[in-house]
C-alpha cells in the first residue's frame, strides 16, 4: 500500500519545460490525404464516489505555469472540487470532479494490468467502506508506479456505457471503445505543445487526430496497438507509423 501521506501524483514528464517546443497550430494541419481510422482502445474504468466534501479545490499544482488558476470551476470563477491529477503521456493536467458522476480513465491497458487494478481498488474498497480521495491517489499511483499506466483521462460516467463494452464480466470496468466515429490522423516526428481540449506537450512527436470537429494529440504507439484503420468496411489492424505515413522516422517507438 503507497504511502497516502506522500503520495506523488506530479509526473516528472508534467514538469519538462516545454517552453522551448514549437506550439502546433491546428487550423495549418492539412487531414486531406488521412485514411479513416475507428478507436478500439482498452481503458479501465475508475468511478469516482461523491466525495467527503467534494475533494481538493480543483487549480493547477504549484510549480506549474498557471499554478493556483482553476482547471474547472464554477460560473462565479470558484474553483469546483474533485481530484487533481497528470496525464504521463502527453504531460497534460487533468481533473475529475469528486461529485460521483465522473471517472477516470486508464488508458491502452492490457488484461493482466486490468486484473491487477481491478484487485487494488476492490482491496482499497474493502478497507475503508468505498472510496476515498486518498485511496483515489493511491490507485493513481499504483497504476504509475507498478503497471505503468500514465495515460489518463477524465469522463462522465453517463457516457460510458453509450460509448465502451464490457470486455470481461468478471471485471466490468474493463472496457474498450466501440463508437463508429472515424478519425483522421496527421503524424508530427518532432517535439511539439498542441492546444487541444487540454495543453499537450509531446517532446517525441505524436500523432494528432480529428473527428471533424476537434482535434487532439495522442502518443504514437498508443495510436497504433489501438486504433484501427478503415478498409472497405472492416477494421484492419495498424502495423507501425511508417505503414500509416510513409515517414522513415515514423517506426521509431515513444
Amino acid at each position: 500500500m503507497p504511502d497516502l501521506a506522500n503520495l506523488d501524483l506530479t509526473l516528472d514528464k508534467a514538469h519538462q519545460p516545454t517552453s522551448v517546443l514549437p506550439l502546433q497550430n491546428p487550423d495549418l494541419l492539412d487531414f486531406s490525404k488521412s485514411a479513416l481510422y475507428v478507436n478500439r482502445t482498452k481503458r479501465f474504468v475508475l468511478p469516482i464516489p461523491e466525495l467527503a466534501g467534494g475533494g481538493e479545490p480543483l487549480v493547477f499544482p504549484a510549480g506549474t505555469e498557471q499554478a493556483g488558476r482553476a482547471i474547472k470551476a464554477l460560473d462565479d470563477g470558484t474553483p469546483e472540487r474533485g481530484i487533481v491529477f497528470a496525464n504521463g503521456e502527453d504531460r497534460a493536467w487533468q481533473a475529475v470532479r469528486g461529485n460521483g458522476k465522473e471517472a477516470i480513465l486508464f488508458t491502452d491497458v492490457s488484461l493482466e494490468q486490468a486484473q491487477a487494478l481491478q484487485r487494488f481498488v476492490k482491496d482499497l474498497e474493502q478497507q475503508n467502506g468505498g472510496l476515498t480521495l486518498e485511496d483515489v491517489k493511491a490507485v493513481l499511483q499504483f497504476a504509475r508506479s507498478e503497471l505503468n499506466l500514465v495515460d489518463c483521462q477524465n469522463k462522465k460516467m453517463e457516457s460510458v456505457p453509450k460509448e465502451m463494452k464490457v470486455i470481461d464480466p468478471n471485471n466490468p470496468y474493463f472496457m474498450q471503445v466501440i463508437k463508429d466515429t472515424k478519425h483522421q490522423a496527421v503524424y508530427i516526428p518532432t517535439g511539439f505543445t498542441f492546444d487541444g481540449p487540454v495543453r499537450q506537450t509531446y517532446p517525441e512527436g505524436a500523432v494528432i487526430l480529428t473527428d471533424g470537429k476537434y482535434k487532439w494529440g495522442i502518443g504514437k504507439q498508443v495510436f497504433i496497438r489501438n486504433f484501427m484503420r478503415l478498409d472497405a468496411g472492416k477494421e484492419i489492424p495498424l502495423v507501425s507509423l511508417e505503414n500509416e505515413f510513409g515517414s522513415s522516422e515514423a517506426n521509431e517507438a515513444d
